[in-house]
Order: C-alpha cells, then sequence, then structure tokens
C-alpha cells in the first residue's frame, strides 16, 4: 500500500482521528477536541480571509463539506471542495473569476471517503498516476496529450518536477502561448498569477465553469441540461462550452458574458493560427484549381 498510493501514513492517521471523533472508544473526547478545535480555527481563519476579499462572511454553502449534486461521483455526492474556502483578496483567475484557498489542506481526507471510489483514485502514487494519465490520454486538468512531445513532457515533468515547479512551469507557459503545441498546459484557469502563487506551496483553486456562469446567470439551475434538436434558448450545457472557451483562452470574450475576457495573449495566438490555417487551405485549393 505504501508503494501504490501516496503519503499512506498521513492518511491512516487523519482517518483514524475522523473514525474516533464520531466513535465509542475511550479516547474519542480528546480526538473530538483535537476536530473541532482544528475546524474551529480554519472557520475563524476563513472569515477573515473572505471578509478582506468580499467584505462579507463565507457564505452559508461554504460550510457544507457534502456537495449533493456531484455527477462526477459515483453514488452521486461526493466532498465539496469550496469547504471552508474564502475567496483570496487581490488575485483572480484566467478571465478575471475569483479564486479561493483551500485552508482545509489534508485535514479534507475523512470528508472525502464520502466518493469512495474517487478517494481512492485520488490518491494514486506518481508512477500508476502517470501511467493512467498516458492511457487516458490526457492531463489531470483535461488538457490532451495528442503529440509524442507533450506526453514525453508530461511523463519527465510528473515523475520528477516538484509540485511548486509545477505550478511555476505552468504560469510561464501561459506567458509562452507558441510552446503550448509541444507542452501540455496546467492549471489554465489559475492564470500566470494564480499559479505563481502557488509556489508558496498554498494550494488555490478557480471558481468552477458553474460557479463563474451563475455570476452572469443566476437561474443557470433551473435551465435545460441541453436543448432539443432544432430548438433554440439557453441550455446549461451550451453555455459551460462557451464559458469553458474563455476560462482556456480558446476565445478572448463571449457576449454572453459581459466583462469576463481571458488575460494572457493565448486567444489572439490561436486566432492567429487559425487565420494561419485558413491561408495555407486556401492555398492549396487555388494551387489545385490551377
Amino acid at each position: 500500500m505504501e508503494n501504490f498510493f501516496f503519503s499512506i501514513n498521513e492518511n491512516e492517521s487523519l482517518l483514524r482521528l475522523g473514525a474516533r471523533a464520531v466513535s465509542t472508544n475511550p479516547r474519542a473526547g480528546l480526538a473530538r477536541e483535537q476536530v473541532l478545535g482544528t475546524l474551529t480555527a480554519m472557520v475563524a481563519i476563513s472569515n477573515g480571509i473572505n471578509y478582506a476579499a468580499t467584505g462579507e462572511p463565507l457564505p452559508w454553502k461554504a460550510y457544507n463539506p457534502v456537495n449533493f449534486g456531484d455527477s462526477y461521483a459515483f453514488f452521486g455526492f461526493g466532498y465539496a471542495n469550496k469547504f471552508l474556502s474564502p475567496q483570496f483578496p487581490g488575485l483572480t483567475g484566467s478571465a478575471g473569476q475569483p479564486i479561493h484557498i483551500d485552508i482545509m489542506g489534508q485535514m479534507d481526507t475523512p470528508f472525502r471517503v464520502a466518493d469512495p471510489f474517487g478517494f481512492i483514485s485520488a490518491r494514486l502514487n506518481v508512477p500508476y498516476r502517470v501511467v493512467a494519465d498516458q492511457i487516458v490520454g490526457e492531463t489531470f486538468y483535461g488538457e490532451k496529450l495528442d503529440t509524442i512531445p507533450k506526453r514525453a513532457f508530461h511523463l519527465a515533468q510528473s515523475l520528477g518536477g516538484p509540485i511548486g515547479g509545477t505550478s511555476a512551469m505552468g504560469a510561464l507557459i501561459e506567458r509562452f502561448p507558441a510552446v503550448q503545441e509541444y507542452v501540455p498546459r496546467g492549471e489554465v484557469r489559475l492564470g500566470f498569477a494564480g499559479q505563481m502563487a502557488q509556489l508558496s506551496g498554498i494550494n488555490f483553486r478557480s471558481a468552477t465553469t458553474d460557479e463563474a456562469i451563475r455570476g452572469y446567470y443566476p437561474n443557470f439551475d433551473r435551465l435545460p441540461e441541453a436543448n432539443p434538436a432544432g430548438v433554440e434558448g439557453l441550455s446549461k450545457a451550451s453555455l459551460r462550452n462557451r464559458m469553458s472557451k474563455v476560462l482556456k483562452g480558446t476565445v478572448q470574450s463571449d457576449p454572453y458574458f459581459p466583462g469576463l475576457v481571458f488575460k494572457e495573449d493565448r486567444a489572439e495566438f490561436v486566432q492567429k493560427q487559425a487565420s494561419e490555417r485558413q491561408m495555407e487551405l486556401w492555398r492549396q485549393i487555388t494551387e489545385g484549381m490551377r
């Protein structure tokens, strides 16, 4: 197990602590005191950070550790990763969306058991995770490993790169869009500043696609998942597709989300590439006609 999973001792100790806190063990009182003391400190710190960023305390939903609408979880519910996660002041994501700081860290381990299969797969040791990524042909962040250089770089970085160095590399890659043809991108949605901030060892999270959409469409959850063929109108799928393109820099902005603009120059680079491909295609067509 030490070979197959990472930090097995850390996981075991935190799971034992969580289990003992809700047990009838003679020492359960000490475990409960430790857990409640830790959570109390986290609540105070989280509210202070969120107030500095927004002028408001944490929203009530941030106190719920379980996401009952997790479509990725095997049983339909899992850990809510915005649990006690405040918005961080002075730092925004790739298109200006909010960035949250992970206060829980590894202390979220007992809560993540709510989705047991997700819990196990997320704790695979590095070599096994790398093999899984290579088989699937996709990084943890959804970037396609569709070329040999991308596969080779991902393999070398995953096996030999420290976590902080990986974040710094992701930030530099965003600064040089031309290399993105050969090197997979990192946590794109954190943007350059967000990825550089992770050099401190603190984990940051960008607002999810759905969270970013709700800032523009408060009734997003009441929209249909997808519209039937031939039917026009807003749907969750269409808005997610459009928002994802802006957050990843495939497009610079979208009229459906006024004011949301991708910060880096990747979108211009992609558009330039598309124009160059169109010109090359037109050249080939005209030469063929001759």
